[in-house]
């Protein structure tokens, strides 16, 4: 209803009311575009008058009907007028809850919910008074309402034009996906009892009586059906509950999950009541919470043509439901293999790569096989669509993240030279990259850099191209460390500045964080095996050991050199960041190769040492140590400048590079 023409309508339903009740006072409560509510004093007592949209003869039918068939738990229709869209209710004698919190005031209406529909089921013929939902029927207007136009789709409204084309296509094509499975679920639903469901079920819909009983009001949508056809706004997840409901791998069983406790108490609510067995409720009720999504979703459709103003207020809810639609579509898509193929080309070309990724994880969690079953669906996939690149990338991401966490295995990420050039790709590799990080205190990372850059360092270390101010420091036997200008080849962002390390940098030192050194270790043929250290000693020696301290500075090792198990590397006891050194020194130790190219990130804190080099040439790594903008390492660099950089090189640099380089030795 236009703004202008709803008041217009009210005061007119006023003047009607008048002749029903002697009017002292009105107050307007509610003004949406669906309808107008406003609360009438007479004679000391309280009363209701909705004003709906024009032919509104079947709900004010429906509030009354409802209001014979469970008296105690909806107020009575006191007089009605169809045509003109306007009803007078008693007063239902409750009020907003104000003592409970809103999860205690779900609980209670669920629970509420539950003995009303369980009384319903003895109305009889009064029960099939009313409008019946059948999913055939619900299915047809759903699918006219996400892609009609203005022709085709009830009284001229569309999905389209609350949530745009594009977005009302994407949705169409997602419950295409799960149309089947959809189908299925729906025909186990429609199998339990029927039942009386509220159709705008919410805690603005309820109220508390003195007593402590939930009453509910604005049945004007009710329908009847199986239940849990209310439930899609007050369980928190429409995909929540299907993950705790349906028959997966990963399941959500987590007790202190807000949907499994509301789930599960609507359920227990309607055993005890006698609805039907909890066996047939657990495999009904997805097919109709779903159902019950759609119908709320199908219900914009009766608004018919609305103003700006009237549109801006419903588009939050059909967004709402839309994305409810997305989710629950995803997790049903992993039941079937044809809906999981389609819905990761959906995806890959729609939502990008981070939303694959997340998708496919869950996917590895929720279905028998993991990852590598998931694995086998590229096959199937188009051989040139985008879900073709994307699936073996996040495969390989989950695969290296689930194998860190195999005890003695060292964390490592794989990077690709392509990774670098697509840079939502490399977003998420950085996130998890932080993610592993943070719990493992290191990270083996392979192909981070551009080999042909490593080996031009390489040659100019050893050429001695450089000026350094100091002396080498020796930190082992056949093992010294020099600090190398930021010059030559190794004055290259690429390098100390890459997109994955400044990624890194930035969520696990802050915005602010800078380049504390830049150094190469360079240990010689013959070298033995280093004593086992940590850079630097905790900052807080009293806190030591407790896992919620975050990092202060970050070392990244960068070989010169193919690492293998002859040239040696470094070997770290990953968690003993976390630890206290008594623990640290005594966790395992792991390694890895590492072609040239990769690198290792390690928490100044974590327990590690170089390994014997036994091959017949030196092991010339560069260590670049990032750290907090406020913190400064006064322990190991005596004898030379822990960073050294010409005065031109540093001019030379944008503004925001130069940051990074606030504690170097100019020269």
């Amino acid at each position: 209803m236009e703004l202008n023409s709803r008041h217009a309508r009210f005061q007119d339903a006023l003047a009607w009311a008048q002749q029903h009740l002697d009017i002292e006072t009105s107050e307007i409560v509610r003004d949406m575009p669906w309808g107008m509510t406003a609360v009438l004093r007479s004679n000391g007592q309280q009363h209701f008058l909705k004003v709906l949209p024009e032919k509104s003869s079947a709900a004010i039918e429906i509030s009354k009907s409802v209001s014979e068939i469970v008296p105690d738990f909806a107020p009575a229709v006191l007089a009605g007028d169809g045509p003109a869209g306007r009803m007078i209710i008693h007063d239902h004698h409750g009020l907003p809850s104000t003592s409970m919190s809103s999860m205690e005031l779900k609980l209670a209406a669920l629970k509420r919910l539950a003995e009303l529909q369980t009384v319903a089921l003895g109305a009889g013929e009064k029960l099939a008074s009313l409008p019946a939902l059948r999913w055939e029927t619900l299915w047809a207007h759903t699918m006219q309402f996400v892609v009609g136009d203005a022709n085709n789709a009830g009284n001229g409204s569309t999905l389209a034009s609350y949530i745009g084309y594009r977005r009302a296509a994407q949705t169409r094509e997602l419950l295409q996906i799960c149309e089947q499975t959809l189908s299925d679920l729906a025909k186990a639903a429609f199998r339990l009892p029927v039942t009386l469901n509220h159709g705008d079920f919410h805690t603005n819909n309820m109220a508390v009586r003195q007593d402590g009983q939930v009453v509910f009001h604005d049945w004007d949508n009710a329908v009847c059906g199986p239940a849990g056809l209310s439930l899609n706004s007050m369980i928190g997840s429409v995909a929540g509950a299907l993950r705790h409901l349906m028959p997966m791998k990963g399941g959500n069983r987590d007790a202190n999950d807000e949907t499994a406790i509301y789930v599960e108490a609507y359920v227990a609510a309607l055993v005890e009541g006698g609805y039907a067995s909890e066996t047939r409720l657990r495999r009904g009720l997805p097919g109709s919470i779903l159902a019950g999504l759609l119908y709320n979703l199908v219900a914009y459709a009766e608004l018919g043509e609305i103003s700006r103003t009237d549109l801006s207020v419903c588009v939050a809810d059909v967004e709402r439901i839309c994305k409810e639609i997305t989710q629950s579509c995803m997790v049903l898509s992993m039941t079937d293999r044809g809906a999981s193929v389609r819905m990761l080309e959906h995806l890959a070309q729609n939502a990008g790569f981070e939303v694959t990724l997340n998708h496919v994880w869950e996917m590895s969690g929720a279905i028998e096989g993991g990852v590598d079953q998931i694995s086998q669906l590229e096959a199937e996939l188009p051989k040139t669509g985008i879900a073709r690149t994307y699936l073996p990338v996040a495969t390989s991401i989950i695969r290296d993240f689930e194998n860190s966490r195999k005890h003695d295995v060292p964390p490592q990420l794989h990077l690709t030279l392509a990774d670098h050039g697509e840079p939502e790709v490399l977003a998420s590799k950085i996130g998890v990259a932080t993610s592993m990080f943070a719990e493992h205190g290191c990270l083996f990372v392979h192909d981070a850099f551009p080999a042909p850059l490593l080996e031009e360092c390489r040659r100019a270390f050893e050429k001695g191209e450089f000026h350094s101010v100091g002396q080498p420091l020796k930190v082992g036997d056949c093992r010294y460390m020099t600090t190398v200008p930021v010059d030559g080849p190794f004055n290259n962002r690429d390098l100390f500045a890459a997109d994955f390390i400044n990624g890194v940098m930035q969520r696990m030192l802050g915005p602010d964080y800078i380049l504390g050194s830049f150094t190469i270790v360079s240990s010689e043929p013959g070298a033995q095996l280093q004593h086992l250290h940590v850079d630097h000693a905790a900052l807080f020696p009293e806190v030591s050991g407790q896992p919620d301290i975050p990092p202060f500075a970050i070392t990244v090792l960068v070989p010169l050199v193919d690492i293998d198990a002859e040239i040696g590397g470094t070997a770290v006891a990953k968690g003993s960041h976390r630890v206290d050194p008594v623990r640290g020194r005594d966790m395992p130790l792991a390694t890895s190769t590492l072609s040239l190219g990769g690198c290792l990130f390690m928490d100044y804190r974590l327990y590690h040492r170089g390994l014997a080099n036994n091959a017949k040439r030196a092991r010339p790594v560069l260590s670049m140590v990032y750290h907090r903008a406020w913190f400064r390492d006064s322990s190991n660099f005596h004898s030379q400048p822990p960073l050294q950089i010409a005065g031109p090189a540093l001019e030379a640099m944008d503004p925001e590079l130069q940051k990074r380089f606030v504690g170097a030795y100019v020269y």
